[in-house]
């Protein structure tokens, strides 16, 4: 274990250790996607305020300029206007649900990016720590192979084995330490993944079993109603649906017509003498070709319906793929449970031998080879178990995913 001195103080290193509630504050606050999928939000509203202001809004014209006529001379004329128009079938107000729909698209993808990345950093998280007992398991076994190769090396010289034996063991001794460097390459690798989902934050890691152990059985995986639109696919197509639907009826409110309201007044000289003048008029505007059997209008609806059509099939195509993928994973943790139960009792096997190992050791009756063949059965039998327990809760994670009401609310518990 590392160690930090402070004065003539040794304090470990796992002290200062970040804790996962930490992480998940971090990622909250420093995750790249989840700052860009918040701008978006931003902007969003920015554009629902505007198209809310223009629904009522009306628009104001103010011009100035110079008037020739025949019988006078030029005179300076202005003109004040004020004008609104309206569609009788609510097309501009049906405009403005589609920007609410995509206000609300955007807050269910932050739910969704939420339990992916809780998901995420909950694996990661925990990989970290399989990939150490590996990397323990990968260092012990180079250890021991490359010992039992020191001792083929002195059979060689004495003329007791061939020299095909001898380079068989050394390339097992390559094969290990490039095994080993291989898993410390990963643990790498892990550390980075955690650097980029945490947007490059300092953080330190300390994750134990007994840590691992509590989340595992404390995840929330009961219900039997698995939230379809955490599925982004099927979120989309929701999505699409909805606004299409929006698009139909705007393509029918286009059928009515658009009543124009307006008012004004004008300034200008006539005989040299300043005179006004109010005006106000009420105008209806439609296209009558539009509610023809064969215009663009209509290809137009039709097309919409066909569109319609597709995506309600598409909706339930996806909605059995996920149901199938959620039927899948609760078989797989039934299969990562029974993996796990099996590496608990090889664990607790060869647990038992390593304590017998120490004890024949210590009374000269088995060599220092021998007890590090043991020890590094022993690691390796450890590295299992924890990777069992890891596969065992990235699944869980997975359902909690899908069943847990809960599961992207972290955020709201670091606040």
């Amino acid at each position: 274990m590392k160690q930090i001195v402070l004065g003539c103080i040794f304090v470990p290193s796992f002290l200062f250790a970040t804790s996962l509630s930490n992480l998940l504050f971090i990622l909250s606050t420093n995750n790249p996607s989840l700052l860009q999928l918040k701008s978006e939000q931003k902007a969003a509203l920015a554009q629902s305020d505007a198209s809310v202001a223009s629904l009522w809004q009306p628009s104001f014209r103010l011009s100035t300029g110079i008037a020739l006529s025949e019988e006078a001379s030029p005179s300076p004329t202005a003109s004040l206007s004020v004008s609104k128009s309206l569609n009788l079938g609510g097309k501009e107000w049906l405009s403005l649900q589609q920007n609410f729909l995509q206000n609300d698209l955007l807050k269910k993808k932050e739910i969704i990016l939420k339990a992916s990345l809780k998901k995420s950093l909950f694996s990661t998280y925990f990989s970290h720590l399989r990939l150490l007992a590996e990397v323990e398991a990968a260092e012990r076994n180079h250890e021991l192979v490359s010992k039992k190769t020191e001792q083929f090396l002195l059979q060689y010289e004495m003329g007791k084995i061939t020299l095909s034996a001898l380079q068989e063991q050394q390339t097992k001794a390559y094969e290990a330490y490039i095994s080993w460097q291989n898993k410390k390459q990963s643990l790498e690798e892990n550390l980075n993944a955690l650097f980029s989902l945490l947007g490059n934050a300092n953080f330190s890691l300390s994750p134990s079993e007994e840590e691992l152990r509590s989340y595992l059985y404390s995840l929330d995986i009961s219900s039997s109603l698995a939230f379809l639109e955490r599925d982004e696919n099927y979120l989309s197509l929701l999505f699409s649906l909805s606004n299409t639907l929006l698009a139909s009826k705007i393509q029918q409110a286009s059928f009515y017509p658009d009543v124009g309201i307006s008012a004004g007044y004008q300034i200008g000289m006539k005989r040299n003498e300043l005179s006004g003048q109010w005006n106000a008029g009420v105008s209806l505007s439609m296209d009558p070709f539009s509610w023809l059997p064969g215009s663009s209008s209509f290809y137009e609806q039709k097309k919409t319906q066909e569109n319609l059509a597709s995506l309600r099939s598409q909706i339930e195509a996806r909605q059995k793929t996920v149901e199938n993928s959620l039927r899948l994973l609760r078989t797989q943790e039934s299969i990562a449970q029974q993996t796990l139960s099996f590496a608990e009792l090889s664990f607790q096997a060869v647990s038992n031998q390593l304590e017998k190992a120490k004890e024949q050791y210590t009374l000269g009756r088995i060599s220092a080879l021998d007890l590090l063949s043991v020890e590094s059965s022993y690691l390796s039998t450890k590295a299992s178990l924890i990777s069992a327990l890891v596969n065992l809760f990235t699944i869980r994670c997975e359902l909690a995913f899908w069943y847990n009401p809960d599961w992207p609310e972290f955020f709201q518990e670091n606040k």
